[in-house]
């Protein structure tokens, strides 16, 4: 659905859009001089000090349109830095999260330093500004791992895996963890009393092929949380591991309906052949949550528009959802191989 930010309505200020666009087929002009190239950015400059509102939506169209300009480094810096950004950036009634990191990314390209500047904005990070609802920063977070490079944001991010929200703590650990390569780092907080956080440490841990990793995700097939083992399945099932298929099939049997939940949405996120008999088998679970499970986990596969991929040691799975948070928790402790 197309948002009200890159698609203008009616009634929004089409001169300052025609404007803007103006100004920036000036900056492609043959033999533009800096002088008029500064004359240029002063009046861009002047539209957003105007009306910040109809300048937010005219910029942000602007720059997810076709083409590219000279001009957009100045739009684009402009953009970030105007009032209430961040805040804007993250409002779901304007944007999709697709289009909030397709937005940052084009701004990536004019200001390669945003992710930075985004991440000094969120909390505990002497920021002097406004606090930002946990939504907001959650979302942040979400836009920071899309389009920051690797390791980068390690060092401005770690104090947010403490932080009193598990909401955020949980998501910063996502996103560390898929950066951190020091297994006294993974391991500490695979020690966390936060069921969240460590499933999502462990999601972080996907495709790391190293003995450290292996040996955590093995470990974390004692814990006693249901999202954390299956995250733990499907990590290992990224490794080749053979004893993947036979444990789900035995964590669909569990008497533990979360359990056997998460085992379904593992499956399904594995899209192995073998295991469409044991979730038809499922459909009639005594547990509602987890017919459910099961009947998303078919169709899955069904969507896919593919044959099922069997399992197979030196091949890797198909990428699992970004956001495994419809799996039910429980707090007893399997150990699944």
């Amino acid at each position: 659905m197309p948002h009200s930010l890159s698609n203008p309505s009616p009634h929004s200020d089409e001169k300052l859009q025609i404007s803007l666009k103006r100004i920036l087929e000036e900056f492609e002009a043959p033999g533009v001089s800096a002088k008029h190239t500064r004359e240029l950015a002063r009046r861009m400059v002047e539209i957003a000090v105007a009306d910040p509102r109809e300048f937010f939506q005219a910029a942000v169209s602007l720059l997810l349109s076709e083409g590219t300009s000279p001009g957009w480094r100045h739009l684009g810096a402009l953009l970030a830095g105007s009032p209430g950004f961040i805040v804007k950036l993250t409002d779901p009634r304007h944007f999709s999260r697709a289009q909030m990191v397709e937005l940052c990314k084009r701004l990536m390209e004019t200001d390669p330093l945003l992710d930075v500047r985004l991440a000094h904005q969120l909390p505990g990070y002497h920021n002097d500004g406004p606090e930002l609802k946990p939504e907001v920063v959650v979302a942040v977070l979400d836009i920071l791992d899309q389009i920051s490079p690797r390791e980068r944001l390690v060092l401005v991010l770690t104090h947010l895996t403490r932080h009193k929200d598990p909401r955020i703590a949980s998501r910063a650990a996502l996103l560390l963890g898929r950066r951190v390569s020091n297994p006294r780092w993974v391991e500490c907080h695979l020690a966390d009393p936060d069921d969240r956080l460590r499933a999502n440490v462990v999601e972080g841990l996907w495709g790391v092929d190293s003995w450290s990793a292996r040996e955590a995700l093995e470990e974390c097939l004692r814990d006693g949380n249901n999202r954390v083992v299956g995250n733990a399945l499907v990590g290992l099932h990224r490794l080749g591991d053979p004893k993947v298929p036979e444990s789900l099939k035995r964590m669909l049997q569990d008497k533990r309906p979360g359990f056997r939940s998460t085992a379904a949405w593992a499956m399904g996120s594995i899209g192995a052949l073998e295991f469409e008999a044991p979730l038809k088998a499922a459909l009639d679970d005594a547990d509602e949550g987890v017919r459910k499970s099961v009947q998303r986990a078919l169709e899955a596969l069904q969507r896919s528009g593919r044959e099922p991929v069997p399992i197979d040691r030196h091949q890797n799975a198909p990428k699992a959802p970004p956001n495994a948070e419809e799996q039910p928790n429980s707090t007893q402790s399997v150990r699944v191989i």
